[in-house]
């Protein structure tokens, strides 16, 4: 029994707690704003509102922005991929020139001859005079009749001229093409 009336009291307590708090829930409100405060609360409205709206134009200035860098990136994509197109041509051009110059050094004959070779001359005097060939800057004496041959005549250019004594010149100064291990020959006779 002892049990039930700590339950009552403890009831009863609570009951009173609660009535004694409720005249301070019921209480009247607060006396209205007054006209100060609430033309503070309509510019902070205001401030608000305005800047709200900026919001907006930022926010579809945003937009705006987004779709021109898609633009601008589709057109980006598109110029890098005629580039990279482009870029593959030609290297597939330079390959192929690569691959003609590669057979053309394969196949080159060359305009100067090798180092050191050399060329022989044959001299022949078939006039009836004596007579002098000049072979690049040095003079070859020939007696009517006379055969001479001259060995390791660099290869290349060779110049000569043909002097035969009482007629004066009678080949003036040729340039021709001595080849390697070849044999040219200059004659003197009457003309």
């Amino acid at each position: 029994m002892m049990r039930n009336w700590k339950n009552v009291i403890g009831i009863e307590a609570l009951l009173a707690a609660v009535l004694a708090t409720a005249p301070a829930l019921a209480a009247a409100p607060e006396d209205p704003p007054k006209p100060d405060k609430v033309d503070k609360v309509l510019e902070k409205l205001k401030d608000l509102d305005t800047k709200l709206g900026a919001l907006e134009t930022i926010k579809r200035d945003i937009a705006s922005l987004q779709a021109e860098l898609k633009l601008l990136q589709q057109n980006t994509t598109g110029e890098i991929k005629d580039l990279k197109d482009r870029n593959d041509k030609l290297e597939a051009r330079l390959k192929e020139l690569e691959g003609q110059l590669n057979q053309i050094a394969k196949t080159r004959i060359a305009n100067f001859p090798p180092a050191g070779a050399t060329g022989r001359v044959r001299l022949r005097n078939s006039f009836t005079r004596p007579a002098r060939v000049i072979i690049n800057e040095r003079s070859y004496p020939l007696e009517p009749g006379q055969s001479a041959d001259i060995s390791n005549l660099p290869v290349g250019a060779l110049s000569y001229e043909v002097i035969v004594d009482g007629w004066g010149i009678v080949q003036p100064r040729t340039t021709v093409m001595l080849l390697a291990e070849s044999l040219r020959t200059i004659e003197i006779y009457s003309r």
